[in-house]
């Protein structure tokens, strides 16, 4: 006979029915926890204050970063202070009145955090609200206005000129320390003391002259930069704002590049006593007017700026004014620079027909002295100049590469 085998269900599905039928007795209770649970969740987030939060990215380029001219090299301190500083948050305040939000500055203050990425080569702004539009718009506004203040306070300029200072710095030093002392002297070479003075003053001028296009090649590098700015950001006005063609601006601006010739031209004249120099325009102006004459161009810039803005219905008027006004300051240098080099130029044309006459016994003599006292006077000129230069860092800041705006806010708590 066939045997009949008896199988016994297995302890773990007897356990599985049994946890079934549990959950099928109280599958109501279960479900009303569920969707009480739910319902709580969504008053909860009914009653409390939504908030929300928006970031927004500032990228620089590293170099301009990490440098080892700069005295903080790889920080972004400077930019990072500039986010809180009182100039921005007044210019983010009065951006954002524009578009109909209103805040205070104490709570646009609290309204906004800032952190440095670990590479440093970014920053991100994040703003808080209860509102997803103002948040946003918090985050865009006080990014943008960095991001505008790093384009035309960009420190390329800056550190090209750090660069050429303390390049030349280190030749001259060389050159001095090779050439030894002063060449020696005879009675046959003795300079009398008139030659002797025009020797001075022609060296005086020469390494003046080279102080100068330091300085020329530094403002026309910032006059180009800012010209390219302007023609990117505002292409339909760029003509007519770098040609004005307006009988009191055009006065108010020759007197100050007149004053900044004077200016320029003080020390060598202060340290050549009873040297005179005639300038193209006849009897010096007043150099303690500079200030007013700076204010009252300024001021009318502002109106033909504001005129042109009107016309051409430029809504982003604040960074226009900021552009124009830097754009100037480094135009009047540029032209200034040149009208002091062609004052030199004439003045040394005039020694130099006074250094030929030096008798011929004593010219190769008088060439040496010429040459070690231009190297000695240029290198006490570059060394007060880069001190000069070092002090103003912290108004130069990274170059910008891009700014990334949030589109939209996100609901966090």
């Amino acid at each position: 006979m066939e045997q009949i085998s008896h199988h016994k269900p297995s302890t773990s599905s007897i356990h599985l029915k049994k946890r079934l039928a549990i959950i099928l007795e109280k599958k109501w209770r279960i479900l009303a926890f569920v969707l009480g649970g739910a319902l709580l969740a969504g008053l909860i987030s009914f009653i409390m204050p939504k908030q929300y939060r928006a970031t927004s990215i500032i990228n620089f380029n590293y170099s301009s970063i990490n440098n080892s001219l700069l005295s903080k090299s790889g920080s972004l301190d400077n930019e990072i202070a500039l986010v809180k500083s009182d100039e921005m948050l007044n210019s983010a305040k009065q951006s954002l009145g524009t578009s109909g939000v209103n805040v205070s500055i104490q709570d646009l203050l609290k309204s906004i955090d800032i952190k440095e990425d670990k590479n440093s080569t970014s920053i991100i702004i994040s703003a808080f609200s209860n509102e997803a539009k103002k948040t946003a718009q918090i985050a865009n506004t006080v990014s943008q206005n960095i991001y505008q203040e790093c384009l035309i306070s960009d420190r390329s300029s800056y550190i090209f000129m750090l660069k050429s200072l303390v390049d030349r710095d280190k030749q001259l030093q060389e050159k001095i320390r090779t050439d030894g002392s002063a060449p020696p002297i005879s009675s046959l070479t003795r300079l009398s003391s008139a030659d002797d003075k025009i020797v001075t003053e022609i060296a005086e001028f020469e390494s003046e002259l080279e102080g100068v296009e330091i300085d020329n090649q530094f403002y026309q590098m910032k006059l180009d930069l800012l010209q390219k700015i302007l023609n990117d950001k505002f292409p339909q006005i760029s003509t007519d704002i770098s040609i004005i063609n307006d009988t009191p601006f055009f006065e108010l601006k020759q007197k100050i590049e007149r004053s900044e010739v004077q200016n320029y031209l003080r020390a060598p004249l202060q340290k050549l006593r009873g040297f005179t120099i005639s300038y193209p325009w006849g009897a010096e102006l007043d150099v303690k007017q500079f200030e007013t004459y700076k204010s009252a161009f300024y001021s009318h810039l502002k109106s033909i700026v504001k005129n042109i803005s009107e016309k051409n219905n430029i809504s982003d008027t604040g960074f226009l004014e900021k552009l124009v006004n830097k754009y100037y300051e480094a135009q009047i240098k540029v032209n200034a620079i040149d009208q002091t080099k062609s004052v030199i130029f004439n003045t040394m044309t005039s020694l130099e027909d006074k250094f030929n006459q030096i008798p011929f016994t004593s010219l190769d003599y008088a060439r040496e002295v010429r040459a070690k006292r231009f190297s000695n006077n240029l290198a006490l000129k570059i060394k007060s100049k880069l001190i000069r230069v070092r002090e103003t860092e912290s108004n130069y800041l990274a170059e910008t590469l891009i700014y990334t705006a949030c589109r939209c806010a996100r609901q966090f708590c």
